[in-house]
């Protein structure tokens, strides 16, 4: 419970100061360390094994639960300004063999191996993802800049840019934008996002896209601090 309170409240914080307090309260040795590693982004670690599986770019915020029970080098690669609902899992490495005699991992509860699952490789999620509560990633599945993953969804291939899917399997259910305003936006370089030309231009940022206003919002919003 204490995770998803400061998965959920502490990035909604406007004061920094207060915001490192109110994480101080909540963390535990395994966050702190984390923290550290990690002071570009608000993310907190739910069920994790090994953290050193895991990447997260700038800004990004949320619970990561990630499932892994291989010997397999394979990572989870999250992106900038992503937005991670709560009860998110990420399955990097579960898979079991099924075209033997059995399913069951024999050699892990034997004694013979200490992990045996086996990964489709790892997940990408590009910058600017919104996850909906629930959402379930396998492994081996890239997920584009922009798409927002339906809660409940359960992912099992790749996922667009600035796509919507929703469902088990998930599906495609539609595009954000049109291709033209699409491509405009895959040309913008997140991790140097200046905020503080975000924050002076909130309502811009706000502003719904649309071809006439495209070009100017994105003008304004990746200019460099000072530069007009």
């Amino acid at each position: 419970m204490k995770k998803m309170i400061a998965a959920i409240v502490c990035p909604l914080i406007p004061n920094d100061e207060l915001r490192r307090k109110m994480r101080k309260k909540f963390r535990n040795p395994k966050q702190y360390a984390w923290e550290k590693l990690n002071p570009h982004n608000d993310t907190v670690l739910g069920s994790v094994s090994n953290a050193k599986m895991i990447s997260v770019g700038r800004g990004t915020y949320g619970p990561l639960n990630v499932q892994s029970f291989s010997e397999e080098k394979v990572m989870l690669k999250i992106g900038c300004f992503c937005s991670i609902g709560p009860d998110v899992w990420f399955i990097l490495a579960s898979e079991h063999p099924y075209r033997g005699f059995s399913t069951y991992p024999f050699k892990s509860t034997l004694g013979i191996q200490r992990k045996e699952a086996k990964s489709k490789g790892d997940i990408i999620v590009d910058d600017d993802v919104w996850f909906g509560r629930g959402v379930i990633v396998n492994s081996g599945v890239h997920i584009g800049r922009g798409a927002i993953i339906a809660s409940g969804a359960v992912v099992v291939r790749d996922v667009e840019p600035y796509s919507i899917v929703g469902g088990n399997p998930a599906k495609h259910i539609k595009y954000r934008f049109s291709e033209n305003i699409r491509q405009k936006l895959m040309k913008i370089d997140f991790e140097n996002l200046d905020l503080d030309v975000v924050r002076k231009n909130i309502d811009v940022a706000y502003a719904e896209l649309t071809e006439d206003n495209v070009d100017e919002i994105i003008k304004i919003l990746t200019q460099s601090k000072g530069k007009k």
